[in-house]
């Protein structure tokens, strides 16, 4: 049961492993009886209103079972804000469904500005919708949180296709530093240029809120 109290032992820890989270290397020498063990162990977490840390620990340690159990607590709204940014990802990771990114359009105005900054960097990017772009837009528009407004500016860029990857360094840097001005005008006229000379690709529909 080594591997077991290693799992076990995680959840003592102060340090930078404990911040960089659960990850495969938990549960890869795991037998079955210990990874349900470890399952179960999470559950209890999740189902109490679940983490970042408990719904990740859930996907690695059984993706199936886990996939049906947090749909229908992200349902019921039993989750913290934190448990539903991440649940909706992982959810959206297995099976991509744009009716997911009504959690995160919901959450990018959270009155806790750690939501607002995880709804903005985890909220998928290659099935934008109208309603999320808007979403991030206002984000830019208003965000007050460095974090945040960091997240919304590149994952706004993200779903017009434009990464540090896609496009000349130098446009990039204008383009974000457009999005992160003091100057309402200039991020104005970023968002006329991204709808001008880039098009999001935006699906048809966002489905029922979750």
């Amino acid at each position: 049961m080594s591997e077991c109290r290693n799992f076990l032992d995680f959840f003592s820890m102060h340090n930078k492993e404990r911040l960089d989270g659960l990850s495969e290397i938990y549960f890869s020498e795991m037998t079955h009886q210990e990874r349900t063990m470890a399952f179960g162990y999470l559950l209890k977490m999740v189902k109490a209103g679940g983490s970042e840390e408990s719904i990740n620990g859930l996907f690695l340690a059984d993706q199936k079972r886990a996939c049906l159990i947090v749909a229908e607590l992200l349902k019921s709204g039993s989750l913290r804000d934190e448990a539903r940014v991440v649940a909706a990802w992982n959810l959206f990771r297995v099976e991509p469904d744009s009716s997911l990114l009504s959690v995160f359009i919901q959450l990018m105005s959270s009155a806790d500005k750690r939501i607002r900054a995880k709804a903005a960097y985890y909220v998928p990017s290659n099935m934008a919708t109208s309603d999320l772009i808007d979403g991030l837009k206002a984000m830019v528009r208003t965000e007050t949180d460095t974090l945040a407004s960091i997240n919304a500016a590149n994952k706004l860029l993200e779903c017009y296709g434009i990464t540090r990857e896609s496009v000349e360094k130098e446009e990039f840097s204008r383009l974000y530093r457009g999005l992160r001005s003091d100057d309402s005008s200039d991020r104005e006229q970023i968002f006329k240029q991204l709808d001008r000379l880039y098009k999001p690709r935006v699906v048809a529909s966002e489905g029922p809120d979750l």
